[in-house]
């Protein structure tokens, strides 16, 4: 049994433990506390704003019915596409990859958020080049490029004959009619219940293809020539022609 001085000294240490635990409990309570405050008000968005300086970002580019969404499903897989595509852009066919919007790119807060797709290493991004929100996107890509670990863009060259082609099978699937251009807007065509329609500067190529196609092939043509013209300006990015059809490169824009 323990003396007087014993069981002080044993209600000491009882005591000296009982509020170092309150101590620590009410540390850590403040630190959770702090923790969400700092978040809600932004700290933690700012501190891990660099996710996007560490990404490597692949663009695949090309106008409507290029093959942009089927090559993106093939090079989110382990396929001979992926090896060929990712080797040309210098990047690791081990590390992850996500399809990512440039609106998340962009945006600090969405980027900060723990989820998966924003800890991709690759970050693959699909551009129509013929999207009614084109101005946007590019607007976008800009500051993606500077921002970014590395950037690369790989444009579909689709052949216009091969394009007018697939345009017109989509429009006839999606019952998509000829209208005047009086009846739309500057930006984009009306959406027909709900199905696929296509953009403004999509239509335009497609009715001038109609009634010429050698029009039309120039009007087609001179949208893969401002989207070259708009890389060109932008130092430092790695710019890729690529024919999806035949999956092979090309080493200038062939039309």
């Amino acid at each position: 049994m323990l003396g007087p001085m014993g069981s002080a000294m044993a209600a000491s240490v009882s005591l000296t433990t009982q509020i170092s635990l309150m101590l620590y409990i009410n540390i850590k309570n403040y630190s959770i506390i702090c923790e969400k405050v700092l978040d809600c008000i932004g700290f933690k968005a700012i501190c891990m704003s660099d996710r996007l300086s560490k990404k490597h970002v692949l663009v695949i580019a090309g106008p409507s019915a290029s093959g942009k969404s089927t090559l993106i499903g093939k090079l989110l897989a382990d396929s001979y596409v992926t090896i060929q595509i990712f080797g040309k852009a210098g990047l690791n066919i081990r590390a992850s990859r996500a399809k990512m919007n440039t609106q998340r790119l962009v945006n600090k807060r969405k980027l900060s958020k723990n989820k998966s797709i924003n800890k991709s290493k690759i970050a693959i991004i699909h551009i129509d080049m013929l999207s009614s929100r084109r101005e946007d996107r590019m607007r976008d890509l800009a500051y993606i490029a500077k921002s970014s670990r590395s950037f690369s863009v790989v444009t579909l060259c689709t052949h216009h004959e091969l394009w007018f082609s697939r345009i017109s099978q989509r429009r006839q699937t999606n019952q998509i009619q000829n209208f005047f251009p009086g009846a739309y807007s500057s930006r984009s065509l009306p959406d027909v219940s709900g199905r696929w329609s296509p953009s403004y500067f999509a239509w335009r190529i497609m009715t001038a293809s109609a009634f010429s196609k050698s029009i039309g092939k120039i009007m087609y043509r001179l949208e893969y020539k401002s989207w070259e013209k708009f890389w060109v300006g932008q130092c430092g990015v790695s710019q890729y022609y690529f024919d999806s059809e035949r999956e092979i490169f090309f080493p200038t824009l062939p039309f």
